[in-house]
C-alpha cells in the first residue's frame, strides 16, 4: 500500500535538497537539525522536534503550536499543517509516528 501511496503524492513534491521537499501547491518541509524539522508555508514557518529511532523518527507535535513569529496556530489549521507534513515524509520515504 506504501507504494501506492508514494506514486499518489510523488508529482506534487521537488526535493529541495537531501534533508527536505516542496511541494507543488506551497509549501516545504525541511529537516534543519538532527532533531528538528521546519515546515514553511505563506512565508510563516513552524519548527518542531523529531527524535531518531530504529525503525521510525518519533515526532513531537506541540502542546499549543505557533508560528515562528508567536501567532498560535487554530486546530483546523493545526490539522491541514500536520496533513501536509505527513504527505511530505511519505514522499520523503521516512517512517515516523507522531507524539502528543
Amino acid at each position: 500500500m506504501l507504494k501506492w501511496i508514494k506514486r499518489w503524492v510523488m508529482p506534487t513534491f521537488k526535493w529541495i535538497n537531501k534533508g527536505g521537499v516542496r511541494s507543488a501547491e506551497g509549501y516545504a518541509l525541511q529537516r534543519t537539525e538532527r532533531f528538528t524539522y521546519r515546515y514553511d508555508e505563506g512565508g510563516r514557518s513552524l519548527v518542531f522536534i523529531v527524535e531518531p529511532g530504529i525503525k521510525n523518527q518519533y515526532l513531537s507535535w506541540p502542546s499549543a503550536p505557533a508560528w515562528q513569529d508567536g501567532e498560535k496556530i487554530d486546530a483546523a489549521t493545526a490539522a491541514h499543517i500536520r496533513e501536509n507534513i505527513d504527505r511530505a515524509l511519505v514522499f520523503m520515504g521516512i517512517s515516523y509516528k507522531w507524539e502528543e
